[in-house]
């Protein structure tokens, strides 16, 4: 087999599957109503709608909601200016880690990392989110390299 049939087999073919089944679930609902789609899908989770998601979270949101600097559940709060002013740094250090000595552990490791860094300073981060890290960290403690 050529290198090029390998590359579109190892390549291509998942991304042609991948993008066939997105296609499929998500293309209608964006057709029905993009206006919503769009609201619903992006801007609500960010908190840049209209009707912002209520802050009810154990990370950043929740302790500056306790500490008062945010003044209620439904108030804007740059949390994505937070999220890429720590979470890009941390990205670029932990993609130098990894370079060093890639390996599955480290992959594990880092993907924990950076969810909890990002999540934790979002507007929700709910105690699933943290168990979803701590999913995350296991896989790399436990995982063995061959």
């Amino acid at each position: 087999v050529s290198g090029w049939m390998m590359i579109v087999r190892r390549v291509f073919v998942p991304t042609i599957i991948f993008v066939s089944l997105l296609t499929i679930f998500v293309l209608p609902f964006f057709l029905w109503d993009t206006d919503a789609f769009i609201e619903d899908v992006f801007r609500y989770p960010a908190g840049s709608s209209a009707h912002l998601h209520p802050i009810r979270s154990v990370g950043f949101s929740g302790l500056a909601l306790s500490f008062g600097w945010i003044s209620q559940h439904q108030a804007s709060f740059p949390f994505e200016r937070l999220q890429m002013l720590f979470g890009i740094p941390t990205l670029i250090v932990l993609l130098c880690f990894l370079s060093v000595q890639p390996s599955m552990t480290r992959f594990w490791l880092c993907s924990a990392i950076l969810t909890l860094v990002v999540g934790f300073l979002g507007r929700v981060f709910n105690d699933n989110h943290l168990g979803y890290v701590l999913s995350l960290a296991l896989l790399g403690i436990f995982t063995k390299e061959t």
